[in-house]
C-alpha cells in the first residue's frame, strides 16, 4: 500500500474516532445515528474529496451499516454550457461516442479527476453518470457510466475464455403481488444485500412497522425509494412510516419487492390470535 494511502487511512481513522465518541455500540438505533452523522461530516467537510468514499467505506464497516457511495467527482469537474456529447448504438460497429471540442474536454476532465480516486477491491469502484437528456449528453443520445476499476476487475469480468462464461442467467420476474395497496397497515422489511435499505432510515430488517398511509407514487415525488433493477415504475407506492428514531417519513416501495412482507389488517389481526 502507498504511504500516501496508508496515511489517509489513518486519518480517516482517527476523524471516525472523534465521531464516534460516547456511542453505544451494542445499540442499533445508536449506530444508526452515529453512521448519519458520519455521513453528514462526509457531506460538509469532505464534498470535493475524492477519498470521501474510503472514509464512508470505513463508518460502513465499523458500525455495522450499508455502505453509501458519493458521486464527488463530477461535482469537481465544471461543465461548460457549449459542452456537447452523444452516444448511440451502431449495430454493425458497436457504441459510438461523438463529442464537440468542450464536450471532449469536459470528458477528459472527468476522466483525469476519476483516475486519481482510489479503488480499493473491496469497495464499490469510483463512478461518474453522465443521464440521457442531461447536459453534457445531448439530443437523443444514450447516457453513461465512467468507472475507474482497480485491475482485478478486468480479471474478474472482462476476460471471455473459450468455451467458458462467467455470466450467469437472470432469475425470471416475480409473479405481481396480487394486494390492493391501500389494504396494506404494515410492512416488514427482509435483509437483502441486493437491494438495501436506505441507509440514513433509522429501519431494522425482520420488524414490523405499522404503515400510516398509501398513495400512488410518481417520479416528481422527493422521497426514499427502495426499487426494483427491472421495475418500470408503475407498481410504485409511497408508504408512510414512523421509524425507529420516532420520525415520521414516506418512502416509495415496490408491490412486487421480494425483499419486502405487505401486511393487510387481516393479516395482522390472524398473526396476533396465533400470538395469544
Amino acid at each position: 500500500m502507498p504511504d500516501n494511502e496508508q496515511n489517509n487511512e489513518e486519518q480517516h481513522a482517527e476523524v471516525l474516532d472523534s465521531l464516534l465518541v460516547g456511542v453505544d455500540i451494542d445499540d442499533d438505533v445508536s449506530r444508526k445515528m452515529a453512521y448519519n452523522a458520519c455521513l453528514a461530516h462526509a457531506q460538509q467537510e469532505m464534498n470535493e474529496d475524492p477519498d470521501v468514499n474510503q472514509f464512508v467505506a470505513l463508518a460502513a464497516q465499523r458500525l455495522g451499516q450499508v455502505r453509501v457511495h458519493f458521486g464527488v467527482v463530477k461535482g469537481m469537474v465544471a461543465l461548460p454550457e457549449t459542452a456537447r456529447l452523444h452516444l448511440r448504438y451502431d449495430p454493425t460497429g458497436g457504441p459510438v461516442l461523438t463529442g464537440n471540442a468542450d464536450g471532449l474536454r469536459y470528458l477528459s476532465d472527468l476522466c483525469a479527476v476519476l483516475v486519481e480516486a482510489p479503488t480499493p477491491e473491496d469497495a464499490p469502484e469510483e463512478h461518474v453518470h453522465l443521464y440521457p437528456g442531461e447536459p453534457p449528453m445531448y439530443g437523443t443520445s444514450f447516457g453513461m457510466t465512467l468507472y475507474h476499476s482497480a485491475d482485478i476487475w478486468f480479471q474478474r469480468h472482462a476476460v471471455d475464455t473459450e468455451g467458458d462464461s462467467d455470466t450467469e442467467e437472470e432469475a425470471p420476474d416475480p409473479p405481481p403481488r396480487e394486494i390492493d395497496p391501500k389494504t396494506i397497515a404494515a410492512v416488514e422489511f427482509f435483509e437483502d444485500d441486493k437491494i438495501p435499505l436506505p441507509p440514513p432510515l433509522y429501519l431494522r430488517y425482520d420488524k414490523l412497522y405499522r404503515v400510516l398511509s398509501c398513495r400512488s407514487h410518481s417520479p416528481e415525488d422527493e422521497v426514499w425509494e427502495k426499487t426494483l433493477s427491472k421495475s418500470n415504475g408503475s407498481r410504485m407506492y409511497v408508504f408512510t412510516i414512523r421509524d425507529d428514531a420516532q420520525e415520521i417519513f414516506e418512502i416509495a416501495l415496490d408491490l412486487d419487492d421480494a425483499g419486502i412482507h405487505y401486511f393487510t389488517r387481516s393479516d395482522l389481526e390472524q398473526l396476533w390470535e396465533v400470538q395469544t
